[in-house]
Parts: C-alpha cells; structure tokens; sequence
C-alpha cells in the first residue's frame, strides 16, 4: 500500500534486494540497538531511511556491537519475540500475471535478416521434418521447373549448408506440393509431392494427378529416402496435407485437394506396406486448401476445405470406414472472396477449434470462431495491403496467443501479425525478401524455442530462413 512500509519484495521485482533485507532485519533489531553500535546517528535512530539502515548493518565496527546484535538462528526468534511489534503491513503476494485481450502490452515480434540457399529451378512448395533422425528440423522443397525434391539439411545451429542430390522421379511431371508425414514408426521424417502426368491415365482422356512418395531406410552412409511409390488421385491436384492420423490406427495419412474435380482424395496409411484403397470426398468446387481438426468436440480430426471462388465446407470424421463426410452431407460457409489457404487454430479462450483463411480478394486474413458443433462464426478480417500467396501459424513471441504469417509473393515480403488472443491481430512485422515466396513454414530450427520461418522463392530458386530473435522485454503496441 502506497507510504505503508512492507517487508519483502517490495517493488515487485521478483529480487529480494538488499534494501529489502535490510527492511527485514529492522524488524527483528531495534533501530536503538543500532545507534548503540556507532553505525547511524543516536538522535536520528528512531527514523531511519532504508538506505542509512542498509548502510549501517554493512558498516558497523566489528566487535563493537552487543552479541543481541548479531543473533545466531536460535536467538533470532527470541529477538523477534522481544523486540517491539513492528509498524508495517504485510502486502499480499502479486498474482501470476494473465494476458489480458485489452491490454495494450505487447512483445515486438522480429526475425533476422533472412538467409537464402539454392534449390532446385521454380521451388513452390517447403516442408519442414527430421530427415535424417538426428533430432534437427531439416526442410525438402518441391521445384516444378526442373522436377525435382530437394532436401536441405540443419547443421543444428538453424543453418542449412548440406544439401541431399535432388530427388525425381524421371517421369517429366511437375511436382506442385510437398508435405512430410511418418510412413512407419520410426521417429525419421518421409516425404510425398503431388504432380499432374504428361499422360492421361483416366478412360476419358483426363489427366489424372498422382502422388509420388519416398520413405526413410538407414545404411551406412546414414540416413536416406528412396521412391517407394505412386499413387493416382483426382484431376490437377493442388494442395497436399500430411501428419494427420484420421482413422486413429497410429500412422500418419495423406490428404489432397483436386481442384478440377472438386474432390479430395483420402490415402489412409496402413501400418505395414502402402496406403490402403484411395477414398474420394466430394468437396467445394475448385478446392485450394485443407485444414484438419476437432471441429466438433468429439476426439476425431475433421476437415476443412476452402475453394478458390469463396466456398468452404466441413468435413464431419465419421469414425467409419469411410472416414469423412461428402458434401451435400457437409457444413457449408464462405470463409472468403478468394481463399487461398486455410489453418486450424486456437484465436479465444474457448476449448473450440477457429479458422484463419488466407484471402487473395480481399486482401487479408479472414477470421472465423468456431461454434465447438462444426460451425464457424465470422469474426472480422485483418487488412493487409498486400495479396496472400501463403500463411503459417504459431506463437512466434510465446506470449500464449496464436500469431500468423503471410508471405507476400508480388511484394516480396513476409507479413507478421500478433495475436491479442480475443481474435484480433496486430501487424507488426515485414520482413523484406527481394524475393517472391509463394509458401512458408514455421518450426524451431535452432533449438531455441522459438518459433522461425522458412520460404521458398520461386523467382530465384532458393529458399529463405528467418530466425527468431524476439526479445524477452515488452514493448507497448496498439
């Protein structure tokens, strides 16, 4: 209490200092018997200042103070008992601080200058996973210009100096997606791409996509990944997600969007050998993205679509065989004018499941709160001046509250905007590439906690790598 004395941590700082322990000690000796040791003025001993108190009990001549002066522990409680009753009042302890949506505190996001390695010709697509077992989050890019995958390596300090030899297929196709999954148990990061054929394959002459992918085997020169297989899908397929176990048997699956035939193609991974039978999803026409979750309260991952015309549907997990539901038998929103990716996400202090869409038409962020049934509820849209081609999520400046990152490819940047943890942002962040990104990812790269980003540029065929360095001090935002 303000002009009150305290004991303690009386600034809250979460130090004992050694005023502090100065006030303390006066409370168990008599002011008096410190005047009586030389070490203050006699005639000022009953009102004392904290700094003359502290200096008295460091300078008081050695031998020269009574023994009550300088207590062994079993006379400290004597003392206590008999000196007189100390004016002061006990201040509670302060209260673990809580973010609070209104407040105006914020902690600056910021990323180092970005560091750029080469890949193959026309990178579109960037993933991140342990690649070679070692622990470290490595990165594998998809470049449609040469046909190739390339593997870029951690050196564990969030370098990426090594690079593995360009994986192809050798069939001509174009690999537009690469995502990282775990094909078996190992704790090794495999990999696929989806790419459109040169030739058709379906009985009416359409060019059916297919998914290409290789998995992790260890020799002795370490770890590397082999093609171990194609899969064909849907019609020009065009966003691929991994990583997520939709039928609960303990392996990762594989999920594809195909924008012609507004499908998405369902590749269930068998815990032994390949994926089980291909199940296809009728989904909004021309769908971009996808988005996995627990949109409904139940234990089981749903999916999200969005379409390049402003659609979006639910995909309700059924638990059964066939695992998620076809539209009609979907819930519809328009989570956009041009939504061109899509990603689950905790925006309140609620236990339900929200969505951030990427919207190119706008431009912006479009948010949506969900209703913990399946639902999604608008909840406003955060203004960009530059047009989406990608986004990440995460906490990048550990504050507790989901912030986003949007790659800007005409402008060559890469927008970050802070959550409020109340579904607002505010932008903070561009970091300038001279370069265009057309996809990002976010993972600890080197070990510190805290959250990087990585990009790949299609104009200059590299990929970019931004470390975290946002400080551990507040900074007032808006």
């Amino acid at each position: 209490m303000a002009g009150e004395p305290c004991a303690g941590d009386c600034n809250r700082n979460g130090l004992i200092e050694r005023t502090e322990i100065a006030l303390i000690v006066a409370l168990i000796f008599d002011p008096a018997r410190l005047a009586a040791c030389g070490a203050i003025d006699r005639d000022r001993s009953a009102n004392i200042t904290a700094a003359e108190l502290e200096a008295a009990m460091l300078s008081a001549p050695a031998g020269t103070c009574p023994a009550t002066t300088s207590p062994t522990a079993s006379a400290t409680a004597s003392l206590a008992r008999t000196a007189p009753p100390p004016t002061f009042t006990r201040m509670p302890a302060a209260p673990t601080p809580v973010p609070q949506p209104s407040a105006t505190a914020m902690r600056e996001i910021h990323f180092r200058e970005p560091i750029f390695y080469p890949v193959g010709s026309e990178p579109m697509s960037i993933a991140a996973g342990d690649l070679s077992g070692d622990g470290l989050l490595d990165l594998v890019v998809a470049s449609a210009g040469d046909d190739s995958v390339t593997e870029v390596f951690n050196d564990g300090h969030g370098d990426f100096a090594r690079t593995a030899a360009d994986r192809s297929s050798g069939d001509g196709t174009f690999p537009s997606r690469v995502a990282t999954f775990r094909k078996n148990a190992d704790p090794v990061s495999d990999f696929g791409v989806i790419r459109d054929p040169t030739d058709p394959e379906d009985p009416n002459g359409e060019f059916l996509g297919r998914f290409s992918y290789w998995v992790s085997r260890t020799t002795k020169a370490g770890v590397q990944h082999g093609l171990s297989g194609h899969i064909t899908v849907g019609i020009d397929p065009i966003f691929l997600r991994g990583g997520v176990d939709a039928d609960g048997n303990g392996t990762e699956d594989i999920l594809i969007a195909n924008n012609f035939d507004a499908t998405i193609s369902f590749l269930p991974n068998r815990t032994t050998g390949g994926f089980s039978e291909r199940q296809d999803i009728a989904t909004v026409s021309s769908p971009v993205a996808l988005a996995t979750g627990d949109v409904g309260g139940d234990p089981l991952p749903d999916l999200i679509a969005v379409g390049s015309d402003g659609g979006g549907a639910v995909h309700k997990n059924t638990g059964k065989s066939r695992r998620f539901s076809s539209c009609p038998a979907c819930t519809l929103f328009a989570p956009g004018v041009a939504p061109v990716a899509v990603e689950t996400v905790f925006l309140d202090r609620d236990s339900a499941i929200d969505l951030v869409v990427a919207d190119a038409g706008a431009p912006g962020i479009q948010i949506w709160l969900g209703d913990g049934v399946g639902g999604f509820i608008a909840a406003g849209t955060l203004q960009t001046d530059a047009e989406p081609a990608a986004l990440a999520v995460g906490d990048f400046d550990e504050d507790g509250f989901a912030d986003v990152a949007v790659a800007a490819a005409d402008e060559g940047e890469i927008l970050v905007a802070a959550g409020r943890g109340d579904a607002t942002f505010v932008l903070q962040t561009r970091v300038q590439l001279g370069a265009s990104p057309v996809a990002v990812v976010a993972a600890d790269f080197d070990g510190d906690g805290r959250l990087d980003l990585a990009t790949c540029n299609a104009d200059d065929d590299s990929v970019a790598v931004m470390r975290n360095e946002t400080a551990e001090v507040m900074s007032i935002g808006v």
